[in-house]
């Protein structure tokens, strides 16, 4: 079970009523938590709009999908695994929010910017400023 919490001090609460309700479903014990940030939606969807701006000024990539595959492997974000047959096979990690968090999620982000600037020959914070109308 999933639970959210708010941390307010030194105190955690419960942040939504399903998360109320789930808390409540727990027995006294001891129970271990795996700390994780939500995603920012936000952040995600200004992600998606600078593939978009680098894609649209771009002969390169059709969609921001084969842009972002791409990106994939130039930051090294990527895992080779034994085929069926015994040959490697590359397979590009995931970016889905319930593969990677906020704080990965951030870290891909700004390795990925100065690459996607390059691409365009602007820099991080042009590139930033005019994705807005993608989004």
């Amino acid at each position: 079970m999933k639970i959210a919490f708010v941390k307010h001090g030194a105190s955690l609460t419960p942040a939504y009523n399903r998360d109320r309700d789930n808390y409540a479903k727990l027995k006294d014990d001891v129970y271990e938590f795996e700390i994780r940030r939500n995603r920012n939606l936000l952040h995600h969807r200004k992600f998606w709009a600078i593939l978009s701006l680098v894609c649209a000024n771009s002969e390169k990539w059709q969609q921001p999908e084969q842009l972002l595959v791409a990106l994939k492997y130039k930051l090294g974000y990527f895992a080779v695994i034994p085929g069926l047959d015994g040959t490697e096979i590359t397979h590009a990690g995931s970016i889905e929010f319930s593969k990677m968090d906020q704080d990965k999620f951030g870290k891909f982000y700004d390795a990925a910017l100065p690459v996607l600037a390059a691409e365009l020959g602007v820099t991080v914070d042009e590139l930033e400023c005019n994705a807005g109308g993608y989004i």
